[in-house]
Formats: C-alpha cells, structure tokens, sequence
C-alpha cells in the first residue's frame, strides 16, 4: 500500500492519499508519516494530526517533521521534537537539533551535529566543515573530504571550492612579494 502510494503521489495525489490512509489502519508508521508529508503544504493542521499519530507511537521521522513544521513558528517546541528523535538516535533529528541551535548555542550544535556525522549524516558532515572553515583549516577539509567520501555532491564542491582557494591565495601572495634582484656578477 506505501509503495503504491509512493507511486502515485505525483501523478495521482488523491488515489496515494486513499492508499496512505488505508495503511495506517493496518499499524503502518510510514504510511501515517507519508500522508503528513502529503498534505504538509496544502493543509499544515491535517499534516500535524498524522504526524503527531506515528510520533506517539514512536516514528523518530514524524517527529523530526514535526519539528520542521513547527519551527517557523515555535523553537522550543521544534527543540523538543528535534531531542526526541535524537534520543531515537535518528541522525535527522541530531542533524535539524544542531542547525537549530547553531547560532544561540554552538557548542551545543557542534555536539549534536559530531553525534549526527558519526552515525554518517554527511550534511551534519558539512555543517561542521562550514562551522570550523575560519579557525581550522585543517578540520574543515577533513570533514569535507568524510562527506565527499560517503558520495555527497555538495562537500565535494566545497573541498574544490577550498582547494581553489588556497591555489588564488598562494598565487596572489607570491605574486605580492617583492622581488629581490641579485647583483649581476660580471668577471
């Protein structure tokens, strides 16, 4: 029923909402979650409801959507969605934590995103490649070329973006120094 769902949802929305509905009845999660995503833009209150249903049952994705959806609007209660399914050791929910409380707290936010890159969130990755690109150098390239190895597009162009930088930096300091002439030696 998900999949089928999962196939209609662009071609056919009402037919994957009928589906998505059956499912949860059936104990289905990730059906329950589907149509809050279904609906998130169109009808928020309705995308609430379904997502609040698998969160009480235990969906550390409904809860990290949750907290997307509130977050606009209300940051504690996205705080509070967010440590949920960190404490579920969803990778999502440390990675949307970190991001949240990046400018008020960033020790905080560098906990939780190392949290989210050891379990291999390579956006968490690149988070912390960008939180330490003015104080280490060093770090930074290490976290871009982790997330570049796991295959993610976005840290590979960052480490490019670096490299290029460095080489414009070198060329421009070299090309800056005063050059010293040596006295002719004439026999």
């Amino acid at each position: 029923m998900i999949a089928l769902g999962k196939l209609l949802v662009d071609t056919d929305p009402d037919r994957a909402r009928h589906w998505y509905k059956t499912a949860p009845d059936l104990g289905s999660l990730d059906a329950t979650v589907e149509l809050g995503r279904l609906v998130r833009k169109s009808d928020p209150a309705e995308a609430r409801r379904w997502y609040l249903q698998a969160a009480e049952r235990g969906s550390s994705r409904a809860m990290v959507n949750l907290g997307v959806l509130v977050q606009e609007t209300d940051r504690a209660e996205a705080r509070d969605w967010f440590e949920r399914a960190a404490a579920l050791e969803d990778h999502r929910g440390m990675l949307r934590l970190g991001r949240l409380l990046a400018e008020d707290d960033p020790e905080e936010a560098r906990r939780w995103l190392e949290h989210a890159a050891e379990l291999g969130d390579t956006a968490a990755m690149i988070d912390l490649g960008l939180m330490v690109e003015n104080s280490d150098p060093d770090l930074e390239r290490r976290w871009y070329e982790r997330a570049a190895s796991l295959g993610d597009d976005q840290a590979m162009h960052q480490r490019v973006g670096m490299a290029s930088c460095r080489r414009a930096l070198t060329a421009t300091r070299t090309s800056m120094r005063p050059s010293r002439s040596r006295p002719s030696v004439r026999g």
